[in-house]
């Protein structure tokens, strides 16, 4: 049978309820201050040397968000390649072991294929015309991103995409068959370029095996950016360059989505903001350092200016390109969506 309470127990009963109460608001209040405190580690991947313009746009980024999050974030940067290559950085990302990355033509293939339509050769003939056709498709392109479990932060460039050769010059689609020349694991615009061409047998190689390849002969043809050229030693070994800017090096940092929602909203919108600014001054760094390279090695190499006839053949090679690609890369009316694009009348 139930005891009764007695008058000094109603008495006692609001006051122990009360600071029952209390204890719980307090121990709340403790649990969100240690929460709102914690810190958070994110590693971030990229081929780039910590030397570089990119190294150096990460390093101002990292400062950055430190400094505004109160040291709640730290961006652990991973730099040449030292978690693997682009494929296995996504790789990673998808197994919850890498949370970000900075990602050119074979990431960009993997986390967002239709952005691939920007590095097609023949189709921009300057930086202006690119800017254009992606600001109106940056949003359509971030909604793939995020389907795929990417988010992209922000869009970058790595340079003007240019043929360069040792012992020989490239003047014409024909010459390249019967060298070596380099294709980079992974790199679907330039594998489609050499069927394209037709009778040319590339050397699939990863960034850290091109130089070693170079020096001993196993390649003598490259179709990278002057900066990039530079900046992994390749230029030492080649002897000639082209001149025309028939495609563009892109590229974006994207995070994986599922880490970037597991951030409180405060730290989450700071990474973006600053992540946003840091992917445009690397833009537009990369594009000046790229032109300043391409000057140094007119300087050191023989310059390669195609004749009318010459580019009418390379054009089309890209035109047969563009059209194998497109129903297995991206949609056909994407591309002709931008091969008549106002911004190239």
């Amino acid at each position: 049978m139930m005891q009764r309470m007695s008058p000094m127990d109603r008495r006692w009963l609001p006051g122990c309820v009360l600071r029952g109460m209390l204890v719980l608001l307090l121990i709340s209040s403790l649990r969100g201050r240690i929460y709102a405190n914690e810190t958070e580690t994110l590693r971030i991947a990229t081929l780039a040397p910590k030397s570089s313009e990119c190294g150096r746009v990460f390093v101002n980024w990292a400062q950055a968000v430190s400094t505004k999050t109160g040291g709640r974030i730290t961006l652990e940067i991973n730099y040449n390649g030292r978690l693997g290559d682009e494929s296995a950085m996504v790789s990673k990302m998808q197994n919850d072991q890498l949370d970000g990355g900075l990602f050119g033509e074979v990431g960009l293939g993997k986390i967002c294929q239709p952005a691939l339509v920007f590095q097609l050769p023949g189709l921009f003939t300057k930086w202006a015309e690119l800017d254009v056709v992606r600001a109106e498709l940056n949003a359509k392109l971030e909604q793939g991103a995020e389907a795929s479990g990417f988010r992209i932060i922000g869009w970058t460039d790595f340079g003007v995409r240019r043929t360069m050769s040792k012992g020989f010059t490239v003047r014409k689609p024909a010459d390249i068959r019967g060298r070596k020349p380099h294709l980079g694991r992974g790199d679907i615009i330039q594998s489609m370029l050499y069927e394209a061409i037709e009778g040319v047998s590339p050397v699939p190689l990863n960034i850290p095996e091109v130089l070693p390849s170079l020096k001993v002969g196993d390649i003598d043809i490259v179709t990278t950016s002057a900066l990039q050229a530079e900046q992994f030693q390749w230029s030492a070994h080649l002897d000639s360059i082209c001149s025309q800017e028939n495609a563009y090096l892109v590229g974006a940092v994207a995070f994986s989505l599922k880490r970037l929602r597991a951030l409180p909203e405060d730290l989450r919108n700071v990474l973006i903001d600053t992540g946003i600014t840091a992917t445009a001054a690397m833009t537009q760094r990369l594009r000046q350092e790229d032109a300043a390279a391409y000057l140094r090695l007119k300087n050191k190499m023989t310059v390669i200016d195609y004749s009318g006839k010459e580019q009418a053949e390379w054009n089309d090679v890209y035109s047969k390109m563009r059209r194998r690609m497109a129903p297995a890369v991206f949609p056909f009316e994407l591309m002709q969506k931008l091969e008549t694009a106002p911004s190239k009348q």
